[in-house]
């Protein structure tokens, strides 16, 4: 699978579970992480958004658990990669703090949107779309196109 149909891939899946359909989005999900990981690896910013986007979908269907590891596992990496500052990180935090509420952890989660939020609104400003999102515990999506490096 090329690059393009596997970002191609993690965009369908998310258009498809903000229709609703959050079961094929973590097909597709799915399909595009391996592709990804098969053609820039697994530690590339592209393929770790991918596994973001995943780990929202898996949220969506009530897979909590699977959602947990696949954001933590993706928090941990963007750390790494990109560092704590790269806008992606706080990001994937803000997700997984919806997840872990789900999962009825409350003070954790607020724990973890209260570290996004900060970092949200220190680097794109108070009135991001992505600083709304994190206020009213919504996962924070994002497209993926090719990123310069």
């Amino acid at each position: 699978m090329t690059t393009r149909r596997s970002r191609g891939a993690a965009n369908l899946g998310l258009y498809r579970r903000r229709c609703g359909d959050a079961e094929a989005a973590v097909l597709l999900g799915h399909e595009a992480v391996r592709g990804l990981s098969d053609t820039v690896g697994p530690e590339h910013p592209t393929t770790l958004n991918a596994t973001v986007t995943l780990a929202n979908s898996c949220t969506a269907t009530g897979h909590h658990e699977w959602a947990e590891e696949l954001g933590r596992a993706a928090l941990h990496r963007l750390s790494e990669r990109l560092g704590h500052e790269h806008p992606d990180t706080p990001a994937c935090r803000a997700n997984l703090a919806v997840t872990v509420r789900d999962l009825g952890r409350h003070h954790e989660a607020r724990e973890l949107r209260s570290e996004a939020l900060a970092a949200i609104i220190r680097l794109l400003g108070d009135e991001h779309p992505h600083v709304r999102d994190a206020r009213a515990w919504r996962q924070i999506d994002r497209d993926l196109e090719p990123q310069p490096f």
